[in-house]
């Protein structure tokens, strides 16, 4: 470009709405201590959940401060763990308990690598899949956001389910380094998590799984992971969490 004028901005920085900007103060954030956790109206083998202490209007932002200090484990992180230490013997019990937390309390993203995990450091951790496409949860993604209708539309029981295309729907940015993407990674991971629609107090909050899932996935483990979603939602099996918690096996 020529001297003369400005560069063009990025399209995450360009648009407003774009959660690269940060946080919009102009949107209520519902902070931690509007929230409790207790058991799950989804049945016995749910174990806790999360649910409004008071009502929540459409396009409030749910605890989106506490997002920023979630834990990052890093892709290089994760094969240390799962590759290297899981072969010596003394390091099984202390690899099982680190696995154990951050799959049952954690989520794959694909933000700075292929595969790494964000775990929560508040208790929106303790967010329950909206079976069936009753998620009341979304998120704003970099430059867009997702509606009711994705949701409802994007279920384990949709029989369209083509892991490639909703990697690219939904992860499409995600897949070309981006330093302003790194610069905000943990705002970014936190997902911008939004009232789909107004939520009263006393209800349990419901994200969408189908989503925390990372880019690089292979098509025989997103069907094994659309299968065990299936399974629980028809309470033939349980989370890891649970099962962790309760001593349950699913096998």
């Amino acid at each position: 470009k020529s001297m003369d004028r400005p560069y063009d901005l990025p399209f995450e920085c360009e648009n407003k709405k774009s959660t690269i900007r940060g946080i919009n103060p102009n949107i209520k954030d519902f902070t931690m201590n509007t929230f409790e956790v207790k058991s799950s109206t989804l049945g016995e083998g749910t174990g806790r959940g999360l649910f409004a202490k008071v009502d929540i209007p459409e396009g409030s932002l749910i605890m989106e401060h506490e997002h920023t200090n979630s834990v990052h484990i890093t892709g290089d992180a994760l094969e240390m763990i799962e590759g290297v230490m899981s072969e010596i013997p003394e390091a099984e019990e202390m690899v099982h308990s680190l696995s154990s937390f951050y799959n049952g309390y954690g989520f794959s993203r694909s933000v700075t690598s292929g595969y790494e995990i964000f775990v929560d450091s508040g208790i929106s951790t303790f967010v329950n899949h909206g079976c069936d496409g009753t998620s009341n949860m979304g998120n704003l993604k970099i430059g867009f956001k997702t509606t009711q209708e994705d949701y409802e539309s994007l279920n384990e029981n949709s029989v369209n389910l083509d892991v490639d295309n909703i990697m690219h729907q939904f992860f499409g940015s995600l897949s070309i380094y981006n330093p302003l993407i790194y610069r905000h990674v943990l705002l970014i991971s936190g997902g911008m998590n939004y009232a789909l629609r107004d939520i009263v107090a006393g209800e349990e909050i419901f994200g969408q799984y189908l989503l925390y899932v990372h880019s690089t996935i292979e098509e025989t483990d997103w069907l094994e992971y659309v299968s065990d979603l299936k399974s629980q939602c028809l309470g033939k099996s349980v989370g890891v969490v649970y099962a962790v918690d309760s001593g349950r096996s699913n096998s």
